[in-house]
């Protein structure tokens, strides 16, 4: 079932420029606090005399509003953001739209329908443009059909797409991390007057070699023999853990047809696919090193291993 938004809205509220800005003051949530994908950035503050809010209750932002950005650029108009108990009083700056839902529609899954629409290119298209500026009319937004399913299932909807979220910000974090690392690496390499030898990229696989298992069946699975790495081998500490499932394949198999799928000590054992969501909802790669304690060991369907393949390089 789908209903006009403007149905569901019971209250949109626009606010007016603050001119002045301080350093002790109510928080103005502005354009750059939030971020295209609906998170917060507080990296920067601007602060309004409590006095230049003339009617503070009217203006004021709590837990559930749902923030619309209705004038900015074509392309950042329309994100949108859910407010949550941020522990501070805060207004917001004329250029969004602050909506209060009814009772039928919860304000983290509109959140999510509005982030849809604005990836889809909705409100850049309907938008009316002038010079480097566009506004998305909350008339043309209370015209938009949203899919209404009862309350429980939105709110279900909504938590499972703000796991999703917080995937993709901690795959991103990890991204940047790894590339200061990397960066900090060639800088320091450069300071020693060491990058000679780094002085051109090389393709990946000519520095190391990798190997996909191969796809053993349920009916080639014995009771004894040599074990297979399964993806629940590989914990998400870095450690191989081969009690946690019991597949073996005969020795004839495994010394034989499979034998170049034999692990090697010092093998770094990663999954290709098929990784389990951990306990607290996130889904992390993970990755261990053989050693001989787990050999013998014959590769399985969705796990991988590398090998250095050029002189120098190190897992």
């Amino acid at each position: 079932m789908k209903k006009l938004l403007g149905d569901l809205i019971h209250e949109a509220q626009s606010c007016f420029a603050f001119g002045q800005s301080v350093i002790d003051g109510v928080l103005q949530i502005r354009m750059n606090n939030v971020r295209p994908d609906g998170s917060w950035d507080f990296s920067k503050e601007r602060f309004v005399p409590p006095d230049a809010v003339s009617n503070m209750k009217k203006y004021a932002l709590r837990e559930g509003d749902v923030l619309f950005n209705a004038t900015n650029s074509p392309e950042q108009v329309g994100k949108s953001a859910y407010v949550a108990n941020h522990g501070k009083d805060a207004v917001f700056s004329n250029h969004f739209l602050r909506l209060r839902t009814s009772g039928d529609l919860d304000p983290k899954y509109l959140v999510h329908y509005l982030g849809s629409q604005f990836r889809k290119g909705v409100f850049a298209a309907g938008c009316k443009q002038w010079v480097n500026q566009a506004t998305f009319s909350a008339e043309r937004l209370f015209s938009l059909e949203i899919p209404l399913p009862p309350l429980e299932e939105q709110r279900h909807i909504a938590a499972i797409l703000d796991k999703g979220r917080a995937l993709q910000v901690l795959i991103s974090r990890r991204e940047k991390a790894f590339q200061a690392i990397e960066e900090s690496l060639y800088a320091a390499l450069s300071e020693q007057g060491r990058t000679a030898r780094f002085s051109r990229a090389f393709d990946f696989a000519d520095v190391f070699w990798l190997q996909e298992g191969p796809g053993v069946r349920n009916w080639q699975f014995t009771a004894e023999g040599v074990k297979l790495l399964n993806v629940g081998n590989i914990t998400p500490d870095g450690k191989v853990n081969l009690e946690k499932t019991n597949r073996h394949i005969s020795e004839e198999e495994a010394f034989g047809r499979y034998s170049h799928f034999l692990v090697d000590e010092g093998d770094l054992l990663m999954p290709s696919s098929g990784i389990p969501i951990d306990e607290d909802g996130l889904l992390r790669t993970r990755s261990a090193f053989a050693s001989a304690e787990h050999l013998p060991l014959c590769m399985n369907t969705s796990t991988i291993r590398f090998k250095p393949k050029m002189a120098g390089a190190s897992l």
